[in-house]
């Protein structure tokens, strides 16, 4: 059970944090939506599966 609500914690942490970079995109280009992803979405994928690849490991 604590591993499905760490989990879920960092799965819901990750999507604000690719959230809000987007907002940011969209708030700051006049062109459109690109499908390149900005280095703090990479960093932030990253991170996720570091953490979910950690948790795995948890008894």
């Amino acid at each position: 059970m604590k591993k499905v609500l760490i989990t879920a914690l960092l799965l819901l942490s990750a999507n604000l944090v690719l959230a809000n970079e987007f907002l940011n995109k969209v708030n700051q280009q006049d062109q459109p939506q690109t499908a390149m992803l900005s280095e703090a979405e990479l960093a932030a994928q990253e991170e996720l599966s570091a953490a979910l690849s950690a948790n795995a490991e948890l008894p």
